[in-house]
């Protein structure tokens, strides 16, 4: 039984780290303290990873503020908007702004991850999908949507290419919050592709937010070697009505829910998965990134997968 886990976002910042933000950004903390103690939760979070046994590693992106920032403050061609809801989320990003032509001209996640703390053959590295970064800004230059997103598509693989992980899942909520036209999945999987060129390690894509129903089955041509799932919005018969040849990426953790998922109740669903789908091998994880909980609540999910994990060796 092949089965392991993952995180698929950021982590939540505790109760002091949240403070600290907002002194800092009050002038009443230097930059410095504030990064030690950004280091410092990033070392648990990495900690409670390996605890669990998870078998690709996130720093937990705590000095992300939005999943789209470090692209959109520095691609060359983008300025930064104001604030835009996450979705259907209590939660904001910074929206970007297509002033010219996309293009990387200076690293991205320079000072944005952990290097240390991971070592790259269990380094996981999270980024936005071209098509969903492209989707969630406003385009003031480009003519036509198909070049904005190719060229997010290189500058996305620019950097990905430099980067020593063994893992980069695409986050890709506009692919399934609603039901796209056929030309659009294809743009997004042409972008993609751009990426899949330039990468060669675990290359994911995780759908969150939206029913993964909504971008089959031209999701399973998409060359990538996971397909993260939303179980939370997704019925069981999504995963039952298609012939799954890649890993799955099983988030049926709720991420947005402080209910409890017991171990014995997530080791079920994966037994229930693996037994009446096509299904070969499984990530567990949750449904999307871990930010929208208690610090104290998604570390207690984190602990449940692992136990979940441990059962399933014992079957």
């Amino acid at each position: 039984m092949k089965v392991s886990g993952h995180l698929v976002g950021p982590q939540p910042r505790s109760e002091e780290l949240m403070r600290a933000y907002r002194d800092y950004t009050k002038g009443r903390l230097a930059k410095q303290v504030l990064d030690g103690l950004i280091k410092k939760e990033a070392e648990e979070n990495v900690k409670i990873q390996l605890k669990n046994e998870f078998a690709v590693i996130i720093d937990g992106m705590l000095n992300w503020h939005d999943l789209l920032r470090p692209f959109t403050e520095r691609l060359s061609g983008v300025e930064v908007d104001g604030l835009s809801r996450w979705f259907d989320s209590n939660t904001f990003y910074k929206q970007p702004v297509i002033v010219g032509r996309v293009e990387r001209t200076i690293p991205i996640l320079e000072n944005m991850v952990f290097y240390d703390l991971v070592t790259p053959e269990r380094l996981k590295i999270i980024v936005p999908d071209p098509y969903t970064f492209s989707k969630l800004s406003i385009n003031k230059s480009y003519r036509r949507f198909e070049d904005l997103v190719y060229d997010v598509s290189e500058a996305i693989a620019e950097e990905i290419s430099t980067l020593p992980a063994a893992h980069v899942q695409l986050t890709a909520p506009s692919l399934v919050y609603e039901k796209l036209p056929k030309a659009e999945i294809e743009l997004a999987m042409n972008g993609v592709e751009i990426i899949r060129r330039r990468y060669r390690g675990i290359l994911s894509i995780h759908t969150c937010f939206g029913r993964v129903g909504n971008v089959m089955p031209e999701l399973l041509d998409f060359t990538v070697d996971m397909i993260g799932v939303d179980m939370t919005v997704t019925p069981f018969k999504d995963l039952k009505d298609y012939d799954f040849t890649k890993i799955l990426g099983l988030g049926c953790i709720d991420a947005r829910n402080t209910i409890l998922e017991t171990p014995d109740e997530i080791a079920s669903f994966v037994m229930k998965v693996l037994s009446e789908t096509s299904v070969k091998q499984v990530y567990v994880s949750p449904s999307s990134g871990l930010e929208f909980l208690p610090n104290t609540i998604a570390n207690a999910k984190i602990r449940n997968i692992g136990s979940a994990l441990k059962l399933l060796k014992e079957v």
